[in-house]
């Protein structure tokens, strides 16, 4: 009888080490797709450089102008004088369902032959 209380007891501490393995595996495996994917797109964008970040402007490479003195702070960025036009949001319509109207008279019953 004491041997098989042991033989569960290794059972169970095998159980435990396989359950830990395969969550171990899974997790590897889940976060390398994860980490290839994010990889793989970025592939696909197109780096931005630090001397012309997008939306500073006309920074061509053969234009030139005046460097900018910085304090250590981010210069104030001005909003436009006249604001572009605001894209006109959905309209929804409600919509009722068209009713039968109740009939006032209704036609003589008929009869009906099954052969």
């Amino acid at each position: 009888m004491k041997g098989m209380k042991h033989a569960l007891l290794s059972a169970t501490a095998g159980g435990a080490f396989w359950l830990l393995f395969l969550f171990f595996v899974c997790f590897f495996c889940v976060h390398t797709a994860r980490l290839a994917r994010m990889g793989w797109q970025a592939r696909k964008t197109p780096p931005t450089s630090e001397k012309n970040p997008p939306g500073s402007g006309n920074n061509a490479p053969g234009t030139s102008h005046a460097p900018e003195k910085t304090t250590g702070e981010q210069p104030e960025r001005r909003e436009p004088d006249s604001p572009a036009p605001a894209a006109p949001e959905p309209v929804y319509y409600i919509v009722e369902r068209k009713r039968k109207k109740a009939k006032s008279t209704y036609s003589p019953p008929r009869e009906i032959r099954f052969k």
